[in-house]
């Protein structure tokens, strides 16, 4: 007796229900995936936050502790007078000597490298680890590592500065500056983006406006313009605050107060952050 040869079935594709589950297993991978990528970058942008703190409270600690701030520290013994304190070179041999006017990088061009000389500094004095040139590299710029301190974040870098201005400490309609907003300033830390091989201090943008806005409203009263975390203007650095106006004591003012632009995932701010 003849039986009929067994027939293979084909299957072919999937059902409606198995593409819906991979779809719902892969979703679930892409959305954590996303979501990690996420949190390990809230976690960088929080520890450089904390890094900053420790570096500002090194900064406050040796300005106690010599009675100038570090890459101010006294230049000359006629500037320095009789005061106990030796000058920075004769405290630590081969430290560079700023003013001692307790401004960073203000006083003129002659004295623009106190930038670098802080690193140098607080080195020597044991408030931050490593060695600093206290000098501009090749290409007249800064260099981590080599002569100001990196952050956890990639390619993003810590540096002291000073508005500049004549007066040394306010900027408004009569002295504006390019890149601050009007305001008190003494000395403040630039936390920004840092291109190898640069040519200038760290400028460039690291953060979008939503990071800067989460950072602002952490650590103080989120407005770009006003409080101890502030951003360059908008006419400095556009797309990270609506505009120039801080609101300085000025409710009336045609322009409302500046905020951060959040309308986009740019990267479009770096940090001032006043001490």
């Amino acid at each position: 007796m003849n039986h009929p040869a067994p027939t293979t079935k084909t299957r072919h594709g999937f059902t409606l229900l198995e593409l819906s589950i991979a779809l719902g297993i892969i979703g679930l991978l892409v959305g954590g995936i996303v979501g990690f990528r996420g949190y390990v970058k809230n976690a960088a942008v929080s520890t450089m936050m904390n890094e900053s703190k420790l570096l500002i409270s090194a900064f406050q600690q040796f300005q106690i502790q010599y009675n100038n701030p570090p890459g101010d520290y006294c230049s000359t013994d006629t500037v320095c007078g009789t005061q106990a304190s030796p000058t920075a070179n004769n405290a630590w041999s081969g430290a560079s000597n700023g003013d001692s006017n307790g401004l960073i990088r203000a006083g003129g061009t002659a004295f623009q490298l106190e930038q670098y000389y802080a690193f140098q500094h607080l080195a020597f004095a044991g408030f931050i680890q490593g060695r600093y040139t206290g000098a501009a590299n090749g290409t007249g710029g800064a260099t981590i590592g080599t002569n100001i301190q990196g952050s956890s974040m990639d390619k993003v870098a810590f540096i002291f500065d000073h508005p500049d201005e004549t007066s040394g400490f306010v900027v408004n309609a009569t002295t504006p500056n390019a890149t601050y907003f009007d305001g008190q300033y003494g000395n403040i830390l630039r936390i920004a983006g840092l291109n190898d091989n640069a040519t200038t201090v760290p400028d460039q943008v690291f953060l979008t406006g939503d990071q800067a806005l989460a950072i602002d409203l952490k650590y103080d009263d989120g407005m770009p313009g006003t409080g101890t975390i502030v951003t360059p203007k908008s006419s400095a650095l556009s797309g990270c605050a609506s505009n120039d106006n801080p609101i300085l004591n000025s409710p009336t003012a045609a322009t409302a107060a500046a905020t951060y632009v959040t309308t986009t995932e740019a990267k479009t701010c770096y940090l001032f952050v006043r001490m």
